[in-house]
């Protein structure tokens, strides 16, 4: 949809930000489903990594998608006592990540993972332009790009001279956190010198002298771990495309054993304290990854406004709002609602809207304004650049309960 002009100090941060454990999920909530894309750049003749035509390859790509989700939707309490302190164990993350396209480039530049430094986030990342052109075409935009470039000199040794026993070199994965400020932002990972350590693995690693005497092969051992270091890394970097970090308020980096974002191999890496799910499911109305669903998303369970509460951000709701007797509620920003949920205001509250604009996702009309309809004893009072709706309290009775927000079209300038 078209987003509307950003209002003044809408992208600043505020107290409904920084209250992020009020959308800490429950086990009534939707699950949200995130879209990604692999971006596979291959050398100009179209060699060089992973190929479309190679089952071997795309079962890696795609099959990553059931491990990841797996640890996503079947968390586990964490052993170790010193992750969190309280009892509040959450087994669902309530996101899922789905694969919207592995994507094959043939170009030797966007190939070549030496052209530019490991993390997206920089200004001039030389997958930028890339990344440009896939969000440019509607069947891969709305969608988490996983870039896997190569790296020329670990192809070198190891895939064409066959010359090396060592593991490859790779820079270490990167990913780009989301952004409360940049609402129609692309989000990145880089996993660069995926596919030397996939044919390392393959090639090289089931004649050594140990894992043979041992019996460990391709098919039955050593695939399975080239598998589950990719898929738990990937795991990993979609947690930062999520907004979180690797330390948070209950440990230090990496104190956290069971954590997704752990950064040590070997972990199980299938927990997330319930407060860091507070952080996600925030960044998923507030944050440019509300862009990355792979569907509509539509609660029954409504967002209850009981205290005096702005929303001096763009504010993405996916239920309707409730605000309660004696609460409150300012729109100075964009808020942005599923086409079929209502602003409920309740007889003795009041919802003021200060240069905010109030619309529906995926309506006929998306340029379309907003109107509120009156109902009895309910009127609108205006207050310079605000209008407050408030309730007539002296015959509470006659008021049906209800503000109606109605799409209706703007008039051109």
């Amino acid at each position: 949809m078209t987003q509307a002009p950003a209002q003044e100090n809408c992208s600043n941060s505020s107290a409904l930000w920084r209250d992020y454990k009020r959308f800490i999920p429950t086990e009534e909530s939707p699950i949200f489903t995130m879209r990604i894309n692999y971006v596979v750049p291959q050398r100009s003749d179209g060699s060089g990594n992973f190929q479309a035509d190679d089952p071997e390859h795309m079962a890696l790509l795609k099959g990553s998608l059931r491990t990841i989700n797996k640890l996503w939707g079947n968390l586990k309490e964490p052993k170790d006592t010193d992750c969190y302190p309280y009892d509040d164990f959450l087994p669902d993350s309530y996101i899922r990540f789905e694969l919207n396209e592995i994507i094959f480039v043939q170009n030797d530049y966007f190939w070549n993972a030496e052209n530019g430094s490991g993390c997206p986030n920089q200004r001039n990342w030389f997958l930028n332009e890339l990344d440009e052109e896939i969000n440019k075409d509607p069947r891969y935009a709305g969608a988490i790009n996983i870039f896997l470039p190569n790296m020329p000199k670990g192809y070198e040794e190891v895939v064409v001279q066959k010359s090396s026993v060592d593991p490859p070199d790779a820079p270490p994965p990167c990913s780009e956190l989301p952004s409360n400020q940049e609402l129609d932002r692309s989000s990145r990972i880089n996993m660069a010198g995926s596919y030397n350590k996939f044919w390392w693995m393959k090639n090289i690693v089931p004649g050594n002298k140990e894992y043979a005497a041992e019996g460990k092969n391709w098919n039955d051992h050593i695939n399975y771990w080239m598998s589950g270091s990719f898929n738990h890394t990937m795991t990993h970097e979609l947690g930062h495309s999520m907004g979180l970090n690797h330390a948070n308020e209950h440990h230090k980096r990496n104190e956290c054993d069971e954590s997704i974002m752990n950064q040590r191999h070997g972990k199980p890496h299938n927990y997330l304290q319930p407060t860091e799910l507070g952080k996600i499911h925030r960044n998923l109305r507030m944050t440019n990854i509300r862009e990355f669903l792979a569907e509509e998303v539509y609660s029954p369970i409504p967002f209850v406004i009981d205290e005096d509460t702005e929303f001096s951000m763009s504010f993405r709701a996916y239920e309707d709002i409730i605000v309660k007797s004696g609460a409150t509620l300012t729109i100075s920003c964009d808020l942005d609602l599923p086409e079929q949920a209502d602003v409920i205001v309740e007889p003795g509250a009041t919802l003021i809207i200060n240069d905010g604009m109030i619309h529906h996702r995926n309506a006929p009309d998306p340029e379309g304004a907003i109107i509120l309809q009156k109902e009895k004893r309910c009127f609108l009072r205006k207050k310079g650049k605000e209008s407050a709706a408030a309730i007539d309290q002296s015959d509470p009775s006659s008021y049906q309960g209800r503000i109606v927000v109605k799409k209706v079209k703007r008039k051109k300038d």
